[in-house]
C-alpha cells in the first residue's frame, strides 16, 4: 500500500513577505467595530443584495432590531452612500444611487 505523503506546513516568513497577500487593515480600514450587530455572523453575500425583495426586507428587519443600527448609521453616513451596496443601517444602498430611504 503506497505512503500518503504529509502535507508541509506552511513557514510562518512566508505569511509576512510583501507578495504573501494584500494588506487587509488598508482594505477593510473604513469597517466599523460593532460587536453587537446582528449582521456580524451572517452571510456577507446576503446583505450585499440589491435586487431580491425577500432577502431585503429580511435584512431590513433584522437592523430594526439591531442594538448597534445608530453607530451603523452614523458610520454609514460618514463613509458616504457611493460606497454603500446592499442593506447598511435599515437602508437599501446601491453604489452612487441610494434606492430606499427608510428601514
Amino acid at each position: 500500500m503506497p505512503r500518503l505523503r504529509q502535507p508541509r506546513p506552511i513557514a510562518a516568513h512566508n505569511l509576512t513577505t510583501n507578495n504573501a497577500a494584500p494588506d487587509l487593515h488598508a482594505l477593510f480600514g473604513d469597517l466599523p467595530t460593532l460587536p453587537l450587530a446582528l449582521c456580524a455572523d451572517d452571510n456577507p453575500k446576503l446583505w450585499d443584495e440589491t435586487v431580491n425583495a425577500t432577502v431585503i426586507e429580511r435584512n431590513k428587519a433584522i437592523c430594526r432590531q439591531c442594538g448597534e443600527l445608530d453607530a451603523c448609521a452614523a458610520w454609514a453616513r460618514n463613509l458616504g452612500r457611493n460606497k454603500l451596496r446592499g442593506v447598511v443601517a435599515g437602508r437599501l444602498h446601491d453604489g452612487a444611487k441610494q434606492k430606499d430611504r427608510g428601514a
